[in-house]
């Protein structure tokens, strides 16, 4: 009987090939430029970390909207085609290191300020976020939801224009899609809230539009299995 592959010999998700099992998870390191495109010391990071044998690398996140950009600065962004150039500079100088590297998409949502973003904070119902309460978020319209979806599918098929091999959904820490998923924070009684089928809708059609644009490209998430709210199941 053989026993489970080892943690230093090569794996697979999906199609994403990987020398070992060792995945570097994502962080905020803040080195982006004005326009969200990576600087070179992100690049010599990930470099460093591909170089030491990370089979894989997940990214810093990256905004998917202006709408959704973090207040903290330096944050990624890839809502533009204009941005491509800098990160598939960036792909190649980690593959070159044997290593793989997985964009992670996000929107802030109501974890961030208007005063970052130079717009109003949205979420799915106008409730204020408990680290972020000085202002109260816009709900959402139909056309807004529709918005985002868009930014998050074409935001992936800018990360596989870039060589990237793979993104990774950002479905958790209270950004905005974890908002959606959450009993507590999505209050609504549309289509779009209510039932866990409803506050999943969202994140289901994300995955449909990249499935449909770019077929199998692989799409990873980073899922809370517990939102931390009393009073409502983020769960069901």
């Amino acid at each position: 009987m053989t026993g489970s592959p080892g943690i230093f010999e090569p794996g697979r998700i999906g199609g994403i090939s990987m020398r070992n099992r060792f995945i570097r998870s994502a962080t905020h390191e803040g080195m982006g430029d004005a326009e969200g495109a990576p600087l070179e010391s992100l690049e010599k990071l990930y470099v460093r970390l591909a170089k030491g044998g990370a089979g894989a690398i997940v990214t810093g996140y990256a905004g998917v909207l202006q709408q959704g950009k973090s207040c903290f600065p330096g944050m990624l962004m890839m809502h533009d085609d204009r941005l491509v150039p800098a990160y598939r500079k960036l792909v190649d100088a980690v593959h070159r290191e044997g290593a793989a590297l997985i964009m992670q998409l996000a929107h802030c949502g109501s974890q961030t300020r208007s005063v970052a973003t130079g717009m109003r904070t949205v979420a799915p119902s106008p409730i204020k976020d408990r680290f972020y309460s000085e202002e109260v978020p816009l709900e959402l319209t139909e056309k807004g939801i529709r918005e985002i979806i868009d930014a998050f599918v074409s935001a992936a098929q800018r990360a596989k224009a870039a060589g990237f091999d793979g993104v990774q959904l950002h479905l958790a820490h209270g950004y905005l899609l974890a908002k959606f998923l959450s009993g507590y924070s999505n209050r609504r009684l549309d289509r779009w809230g209510g039932s866990l089928e409803n506050r999943f809708r969202i994140v289901s059609e994300i995955m449909q539009g990249i499935r449909g644009r770019l077929g199998d490209y692989p799409v990873l998430v980073k899922m809370n299995g517990y939102d931390g709210m009393r009073g409502r199941d983020a769960a069901g």
